[in-house]
């Protein structure tokens, strides 16, 4: 996978960038407390998170996605992090999924 993964901190947060084809014009930013890290979180439950791009957009819940739809992240160390994903979520009456995994080096912006 030709893929790239962005970790930025800002207090007790973490923002991931997932640049699938490592792009700069495709990716998913994930947006969740350092707390959870290394948890699997259930994007059909509310919760301090937020999903956004490739066509998804969710925030703490309030805008649903379909059951099976989780993110992991886990800041393995200051280099390395694990990302995976399975988002399904209607947009404009369409089903739009995405699902991948990628463990690896942290890239800088």
């Amino acid at each position: 996978m030709n893929a790239k993964v962005t970790l930025r901190e800002n207090g007790d947060r973490f923002f991931v960038k997932f640049y699938p084809d490592n792009t700069k014009s495709q990716f998913i930013e994930i947006d969740i407390p350092k707390r959870l890290n290394a948890q699997n979180i259930d994007l059909t439950q509310q919760g301090d998170w937020k999903v956004i791009g490739l066509g998804f957009y969710g925030e703490d819940g309030h805008v649903p996605f379909e059951k099976g739809s989780y993110i992991y992240i886990n800041k393995i160390s200051d280099k390395q992090i694990k990302v995976a994903f399975s988002i399904k979520q209607y947009n404009d009456g369409k089903l739009i999924e995405r699902s991948q995994t990628y463990e690896g080096p942290i890239s800088s912006d």
